[in-house]
């Protein structure tokens, strides 16, 4: 780090000096009778520094006055004569931020610190009684009721706190240059003319200042908000706020500071840069200052010296190469260094991009979809995991919509990212809602996942509505950004008969014996409860008849006024009736030489139906039988082949009469020949 040191010299001489300047800092009424002070402060804001000394530069106040109310500001309060500050040596060179405390020793604050004529012992405060002749004088001539009025004349070694004693019921502290003009006051309760500082009252009363200290609180004097109303009384307002010959509070202390450096010596300004590398001209500088007085400005420069528009402590987007810093005090003292960058290329990944896909569209690579130039070695990462390494391979059917971002220089001190955006589409969906309906009735188709939608008649709503007197082909087409177009064809029927069919069970012609009875079960294509009824007026779903004639339906059609079921017509005659006759045999040999090698029902007459079961001796279920022509070969049902024994049987027959025969028994099962 290469350092240069610039001497900023704005001063000759030691004791020459411009726009000499002392302000009031502190008023105080005391706790009682005429325990008064008043704190001035040695404050030359335009005044010039020699960045070589160890010390602030000086004021000569000698013949400044300090007065109380003349009439310029009220009525009231006006003591005659004034004070001011005498021709002793202490005077002609108070170094900037100083305090002086003036006070009345006929009648001393108990707060005020022991007396401190000299300004070698480093506390940068003067402590003085009015009374002391040799640094104050007075002139008991009262000023007139003008800004500009106090005789050059007529002045006497010692002060008189009676020349400028200050009234609680409206009063001023005012000083005066050497041309005999106020320069700075602050006003109290009744004296409200022309002022610059001005209370209507104090800490115990609106209009009085009893029991009141006035204090400077700020950044500047002048301003009527950096002045506190304060307590000088404990017992009458409960805290004490006099500081006599100290700092009011820290923001006094801090204006004060800015022109001792705290009262400490003056050390020469120093610089200091450090540099922070970085990528492309991404580089950071650091400044600091020290010494001088604090308050540091700072102006950055590139290795000509010539300004790139930075003033703070810290130059950031910097590329590599070298830069200044001029560091600059509160005072004006100055340091210049000088630092390097020395940064690293910066990784590329390109400008990102927003992509929309079909779930239909084959793998693909992110990378190719980078915009610009860009670095082939960089890491993917996103709402899914992609395969291909840096080539960021995305299959629309396997990874989803989201973001994924390229990251070239990962874990470097500068990566660099793209993000690209895939939003996957999906193809539409054809749905038939009702394609079969009465002549003249709307068929409706829907298409669902676009809104780009061109019916052939020309319309484009999601779902369509057409009438039917025919057969006829419904076609339209869809488009999906990123699938592209989509074509479907469906066909739209016309019942030419009704779509509701009634039937009836048993149908046709049917003979049955003189005084039995048959059931007649009517249904219906229709889908839940459908209000039917018979041409014998019945409502029910089946109806017994034994009388001879036509049964039929009669329902409403969907399309048509009336639809009629099948007809039963119904005969009957004189019967015999026939005996019912099952033979079950009792043994059986399942051994496969084609002989006997199922158990079945060798003969039975007049039976319509049977069904059964065969089990073990120990209640195990092993079959269900089930029809006249069924057979049991040995097997369970899972088709495990059983033992030779006795099993036992329950057969349930229903012969033509509609009875119910049951028989049980049991069967041998034997494999040997």
């Amino acid at each position: 780090m290469a350092r240069l040191f610039t001497l900023l010299l704005l001063m000759n001489l030691v004791d020459t000096y411009v726009c000499q300047v002392l302000i009031i800092n502190e008023v105080s009424q005391g706790v009682s009778g005429n325990k008064e002070y008043v704190e001035f402060l040695v404050a030359d804001t335009a005044a010039f520094y020699d960045c070589g000394l160890t010390s602030p530069p000086c004021v000569d106040i000698r013949g400044w006055i300090f007065d109380d109310n003349s009439g310029y500001h009220g009525s009231g309060g006006v003591a005659p004569g004034a004070i001011r500050f005498s021709n002793d040596p202490l005077w002609s060179c108070m170094e900037l931020g100083t305090i002086i405390v003036i006070y009345n020793d006929a009648d001393p604050n108990p707060m005020m610190p022991p007396d401190d004529l000299t300004n070698s012992d480093g506390n940068c405060a003067i402590v003085a009684p009015v009374s002391n002749t040799s640094l104050f004088e007075s002139n008991p001539t009262t000023p007139g009721a003008v800004a500009c009025s106090y005789p050059s004349t007529g002045w006497i070694p010692g002060g008189n706190w009676s020349s400028t004693v200050l009234a609680n019921s409206g009063d001023c502290a005012r000083i005066v240059d050497l041309a005999g003009c106020e320069v700075f006051s602050v006003c109290w309760a009744s004296n409200n003319m022309n002022t610059q500082i001005y209370f209507s009252g104090g800490s115990t009363s609106g209009s009085s200042a009893t029991n009141t200290v006035y204090f400077f609180n700020g950044s500047d004097p002048t301003v009527q908000s950096n002045w506190t109303i304060g307590c000088a009384d404990v017992a009458a307002c409960g805290v004490e706020e006099q500081t006599p010959g100290a700092p009011n509070n820290p923001a006094n202390a801090a204006y004060i500071a800015q022109f001792n450096n705290g009262c400490t010596a003056l050390t020469p300004i120093s610089a200091n840069a450090a540099a922070f590398d970085a990528c492309g001209c991404n580089g950071l500088a650091v400044a600091t200052g020290s010494g001088s007085i604090p308050g540091y400005t700072y102006e950055w420069t590139d290795s000509l010296f010539v300004p790139i528009g930075q003033n703070t402590d810290t130059a950031s987007g910097l590329c590599s190469g070298d830069y200044y810093v001029i560091v600059t005090s509160s005072i004006g003292c100055a340091d210049t260094v000088m630092t390097t960058i020395s940064n690293i290329p910066a990784p590329n990944a390109g400008s990102g991009n927003s992509l929309l896909v079909c779930d239909t569209d084959t793998s693909f690579n992110l990378q190719d979809s980078l915009i610009g130039p860009y670095d082939l070695d960089g890491v993917w990462v996103g709402t899914s995991t992609l395969s291909g390494d840096s080539l960021g391979t995305f299959d629309p059917r396997l990874n989803s919509t989201g973001t994924y971002l390229y990251i070239v220089g990962s874990g470097g001190i500068c990566p660099d990212t793209a993000l690209v955006s895939v939003d996957i589409a999906t193809p539409p969906l054809f749905f038939t809602l009702t394609d079969s309906v009465c002549i003249g009735e709307n068929a409706s188709f829907s298409i669902e996942g676009t809104s780009s939608i061109l019916w052939w008649n020309g319309a484009t709503s999601d779902t369509l509505f057409v009438p039917v007197f025919s057969d006829t082909i419904v076609s339209a087409s869809a488009l999906v950004p990123g699938c592209g177009e989509f074509l479907f064809t469906d066909t739209a029927f016309a019942y030419q008969v009704d779509p509701v069919s009634l039937t009836i069970s048993p149908a046709g012609e049917l003979n049955i014996c003189d005084g039995d009875s048959i059931a007649i079960v009517g249904n219906s294509n229709f889908p839940g409860t459908y209000p039917y009824s018979w041409n014998t007026g019945d409502t029910n779903d089946t109806i017994t008849v034994s009388l001879v004639g036509e049964y039929y339906l009669i329902g409403d059609g969907l399309c048509f006024t009336t639809v009629y079921s099948d007809t039963l017509f119904l005969v009957t005659d004189p019967c015999i009736v026939e005996p019912t006759e099952i033979v079950i045999p009792n043994v059986f040999t399942p051994n496969q030489d084609g002989l006997n090698d199922s158990f079945r029902f060798t003969e039975y007459m007049n039976i319509i139906s049977a069904k059964g079961t065969i089990w073990n001796r120990w209640g195990q279920l092993l079959y269900n039988w089930d029809g006249l022509d069924d057979s049991w070969n040995g097997r369970t049902s899972t088709g495990e082949m059983v033992k030779d024994g006795v099993y036992y049987y329950v057969f349930e027959f229903v012969d033509v009469h509609g009875e119910q025969i049951r028989r049980t028994g049991h069967i041998t099962l034997s494999r040997l020949p």
